[in-house]
């Protein structure tokens, strides 16, 4: 895996109420998917997937949006790091392997992402790491969890 900055956004009109969404571009072409998100804060490019992390740009409570993403340009699965009242802040991103990440959002223990080599099926109300959502699904193509000690 490695950082790639051929990515851009470009914010979309939404109702009230309604998180912020962006188009995705590629080198400034729109490449047909929308993210949720409105801040770029990183890219990176794998073996067959890219790596979008994207913050919604509200100071007092900000959430990422974690993207993965076909070499086709589909969305293969989203998750989001959110606490109500609580603020987060992407930083210390470092590769820990061709598909593995760590970072660090709400200041605690370190963030450990490992992007699946297929599908596993997971249990969909059972917790995977303090303040991860997902959308109701029984498999995942990332998992998320606390960093293990280096």
């Amino acid at each position: 895996m490695r950082e790639t900055s051929r990515f851009t956004v470009r914010g979309l009109p939404v109702e009230p109420g309604d998180g912020p969404l962006c188009d995705l571009l590629d080198g400034g072409a729109p490449v047909g998917l929308s993210v949720a998100g409105a801040v770029l804060e990183a890219a990176y490019e794998g073996d067959g997937f890219f790596l979008l992390f994207m913050t919604d740009d509200v100071p007092q409570e900000e959430g990422l949006s974690i993207h993965l993403v076909s070499p086709d340009f589909k969305d293969l699965e989203t998750a989001a790091l959110v606490r109500v009242y609580g603020s987060g802040t992407f930083r210390n991103a470092v590769i820990l392997g061709p598909r593995q990440i760590g970072f660090t959002f709400f200041d605690e223990v370190p963030v450990l992402l490992q992007v699946l080599d297929r599908p596993e099926w997971r249990m969909p109300f059972m917790g995977e790491y303090r303040g991860l959502m997902r959308p109701f699904s029984f498999t995942r193509r990332f998992r998320v969890g606390a960093m293990p000690p280096l």
